[in-house]
């Protein structure tokens, strides 16, 4: 991967454009062909505050303004978890490379947050200003987080090995993911099932059984996560965390890649995770497929480290 030519095959540079047009033709031919593929796009630009005059400026920038805000209760739920993962893991003693550090503080995290909202459910004490307190304290925690890698002064540079294409191809696919994530959820099973539960039992404070609501006495660890987004941006701000699952299962991958054969590995094996598509298509709503496959993925990944330590260790 030392050229986009190697990419393909050796010396011949024409291979590459030709492979760039046919990826092009068939994940654009793929949403033309796809029902209402773009009409969410088409509806979201145009109601954007720079486009002509023919909507009410004050719905564009209702619209836009509900769109930011499901992408920064997203960022900063992330920042939450790492936050709090980064505690626990530091609490336990516990090591890692830095490239699979980061995911294993998230899934630390999301087992604290989920631990949190079950712990509040079964007492039925789901009050908002109980949640709103607590979403505030740990977003003060996690700007003193980021404070203290400022001070620290960590310079961010490109990692050593990483093919510049292979990386604008995650980019671009995440980018176009964010900007789904932004839409109105319309998957009949999201709003029934993993958001369904969470609103009902946010209307009753608390988990609690419901004999006409078919699973709401099981606690879906999924629909507890994306609690975290729903409470502050409703179900466009627990898509836009759907979307970000994508991003840490796909780090994820880069890290224990690049922990067996290089960062070279590391990076295709990010893109192909990135750019699967049963992953990419269940992370455009609010599903727990997603989820699983992230929290498996740390699950075997420090199993097999636990398998392979040595006494001691």
């Amino acid at each position: 991967f030392n050229s986009p030519s190697s990419l393909l095959f050796s010396g011949q540079k024409w291979l590459f454009p030709v492979l760039v047009f046919w990826i092009s033709f068939v994940f654009i031919f793929f949403f033309v062909k796809l029902y209402a593929g773009w009409d969410g796009f088409a509806n979201f630009f145009s109601s954007s505050p720079f486009s002509p005059a023919s909507v009410d400026f004050s719905k564009r920038l209702t619209v836009w303004k509900e769109s930011f805000l499901a992408l920064a209760t997203g960022f900063l739920v992330m920042g939450i978890l790492w936050s709090y993962g980064k505690r626990l893991f530091c609490w336990l003693s516990l090591e890692a490379p830095s490239a699979t550090r980061f995911c294993l503080e998230i899934g630390l995290g999301i087992f604290l947050l989920n631990t949190f909202w079950m712990g509040i459910g079964l007492t039925r004490l789901w009050m908002e200003p109980l949640w709103l307190t607590g979403f505030v304290f740990s977003t003060f925690l996690f700007l003193k987080d980021l404070l203290q890698l400022y001070r620290k002064g960590i310079a961010l540079a490109w990692p050593k090995g990483i093919n510049l294409w292979l990386a604008l191809i995650c980019g671009f696919y995440f980018a176009f993911l964010l900007l789904h994530s932004v839409l109105p959820e319309t998957f009949y099973d999201s709003l029934n099932y993993f958001l369904g539960m969470p609103s009902f039992w946010l209307r009753h404070h608390g988990i609690c059984d419901y004999p006409t609501h078919l699973l709401s006495g099981y606690f879906h660890g999924g629909s507890l996560f994306f609690m975290n987004g729903f409470v502050l941006a409703d179900t466009e701000g627990a898509k836009v965390l759907a979307a970000l699952i994508l991003l840490w299962t796909s780090l994820a991958c880069y890290g224990w890649a690049k922990e067996l054969a290089g960062p070279k590995t590391g990076a295709v094996a990010a893109t192909a995770v990135m750019t699967f598509p049963l992953i990419y298509l269940n992370s455009w709503a609010v599903r727990v497929d997603g989820l699983l496959t992230f929290v498996l993925l740390l699950f075997f990944y420090v199993l097999e480290k636990c398998v392979s330590t040595k006494k001691g260790g």
